[in-house]
């Protein structure tokens, strides 16, 4: 089996939800139904959640945007390693005779590496999800190092992490083998270290392997099992019900469409309507911006006009100045000529 190991950095605003899921205090759309799950816990508490480690991590924090934890998610195997095919009379697959064993090893190894990578001083909480497709182990550590948040310390780097991810396998392989592909080694196109968890191919979902049948081919089959009339009216009812809940929920995401696209038609409406008022704007202020270029361009002019009549008022003063003082001269030159003449 293949081991693949997912890391989510989390901020403060992401801790409760992590919580949430991982100790099933709401609801998932990946939850399978409960004849369904590989083990009968279904969530599986391994370490309990510790929040003096979330308020240790936020006192240590500096920054709003801090990462104040760190979610690894470990995955061995696929559904197919896990389940058998499905059938008619388990569409999800009967769970292998030796999932049981498996899931301890599963749960020492991902514990037993854990501890030695992070320290248990540093785990917040670690839970084993049987009740959906693949059983896989979700892990919450505070990134904690020297008194510090240090995530850079594990996660700094691709090659970090890298050599990380090849520490976590070889301490699950003591417990449990499996196989890890690092990245030096990938091939092109092949996953690395294996198949990611995928919500989406879980057992019973829309990719499972078994293609869901019809009603007259189900009613088909049981007429086949020649069973009794009344077990064929009790499954002949579960039918009905079915129908009735996937009718109901089918109106219901109907309903939920149409509102979004009432909702989505009057935001377009509205953002139509604050295009159209910004371009009215654009267009008034580029009249005004016109309009206060032209005044500016007839102030220059004005006083360009002001500047020549004053040279011209300052010149005339000059030429006025220079007349009188010519005439001045020329009254004394006069008044000389005209003095008492020698005998």
């Amino acid at each position: 089996m293949k081991i693949s190991i997912s890391i989510e950095k989390k901020k403060s605003t992401m801790i409760e939800k992590a919580k949430g899921h991982n100790l099933r205090l709401h609801a998932t759309k990946s939850q399978l139904p409960k004849p369904a799950w590989i083990s009968a816990e279904g969530n599986r508490i391994i370490v309990d959640w510790r929040e003096d480690l979330i308020e240790k991590a936020l006192s240590l924090s500096k920054r709003k945007d801090a990462v104040i934890a760190v979610e690894l998610t470990i995955q061995v195997g696929d559904q197919s390693e896990w389940r058998e095919m499905p059938t008619p009379q388990n569409r999800f697959g009967a769970v292998k005779k030796n999932a049981k064993t498996e899931l301890e090893k599963l749960v020492k190894g991902a514990k037993a590496g854990i501890e030695k990578e992070f320290g248990s001083h540093n785990i917040v909480s670690m839970v084993l999800h049987t009740d959906e497709s693949s059983p896989h182990i979700h892990a919450i550590i505070v990134p904690i190092h020297d008194n510090k948040l240090q995530a850079k310390h594990w996660f700094g780097s691709p090659s970090k992490v890298g050599s990380m991810w090849s520490r976590l396998h070889k301490s699950m392989n003591e417990f449990m083998p499996c196989t890890y592909t690092p990245k030096s080694l990938k091939k092109a196109g092949e996953p690395l270290g294996g198949e990611a968890h995928d919500k989406t191919k879980r057992a019973g979902g829309k990719n499972d392997p078994k293609k869901a049948q019809n009603l007259m081919m189900s009613l088909y089959d049981k007429l086949k099992e020649k069973i009794k009339p009344d077990e064929l009216k009790a499954w002949l009812m579960e039918k009905v019900e079915q129908l009735e809940k996937q009718l109901k929920d089918a109106f219901a995401k109907i309903k939920y469409l149409e509102k979004k696209n009432a909702e989505l038609a009057k935001v377009a409406k509205d953002a139509e309507a604050m295009q159209s008022r910004a371009e009215r704007n654009e267009r008034a202020s580029e009249a005004k911006r016109k309009e206060a270029e032209k005044q500016i361009e007839e102030l220059k002019t004005a006083l360009a006009e002001k500047k020549h009549i004053e040279q011209l008022e300052l010149a005339a003063k000059r030429d006025s100045s220079g007349n009188m003082h010519l005439r001045e001269l020329g009254r004394r030159a006069g008044l000389e000529s005209k003095g008492p003449r020698m005998v």
